[in-house]
């Protein structure tokens, strides 16, 4: 009897091992896909973050682009527009001092042509020229000539504001 007891737990063994074998193993197996196919999946989700970072920096330097574009046509205007230098020309004569006898602009080949006549003290007239040197707009002083005495000088001026196409 106890031999037959011996053979019934040998025999629920073998089936055990029979069902480990048939029904876990496989799983087992499946579990190095499963594994394949987590790596591939945070490939795939390394990739997408950056290709986001990449993306980002790619917004940025265009942002950064349109700036510099913005202060190069500031600096330099790729067309004539007349209200600009209605605006330009007030800011220059703004706190220097310089009485204005006449201003005139005209499109000419390759920018705009400023003709100036001030007067004033030398003081005046020299940080009337120290603004137009710090101008955020490309000025290039192409005639100048100061006349007069004392605190009452004469100056007449002419200026290229340059255009760029």
């Amino acid at each position: 009897m106890r031999f037959l007891g011996y053979i019934i737990v040998l025999i629920l063994v073998i089936i055990d091992l029979g069902v480990i074998f048939n029904f876990t193993l496989p799983k087992v197996g499946n579990l190095s896909k499963v594994y394949q196919n987590a790596k591939l999946k945070e490939s795939e989700y390394n990739l997408y973050v950056n290709l986001e970072k990449k993306i980002t920096e790619i917004n940025l330097t265009a942002e950064k682009l349109k700036n510099y574009q913005k202060r190069a046509e500031e600096l330099i205007p790729t067309e004539y527009r007349p209200e600009e230098y209605l605006v330009l020309l007030p800011n220059l004569f703004q706190d220097s001092f310089v009485n204005i006898n006449s201003f005139s602009f005209e499109p000419v080949q390759g920018g705009v042509n400023i003709s100036l006549n001030v007067s004033g003290s030398w003081s005046a007239i020299n940080d009337f020229l120290l603004k137009i040197q710090n101008s955020r707009r490309i000025l290039d002083v192409k005639n100048l000539s100061i006349s007069g005495q004392g605190d009452s000088l004469n100056m007449s001026l002419s200026i290229l504001s340059p255009t760029f196409k």
